[in-house]
């Protein structure tokens, strides 16, 4: 990971970050809903 950053400008490095954050929110945004059906299908 330290090689990668290295090789990474600043701005490159900014932007995978941003890229990174958004795709957690993507995910989260799908399993937090689903895994909410699935508790209220089960009581």
């Amino acid at each position: 990971m330290a090689v990668i950053r290295w090789l990474l400008t600043a701005s490159e490095a900014q932007l995978l970050r941003f890229l990174v954050l958004g795709l957690l929110i993507l995910i989260l945004g799908a399993i937090l809903p689903i895994s909410a059906v699935n508790v209220f299908r089960h009581r």
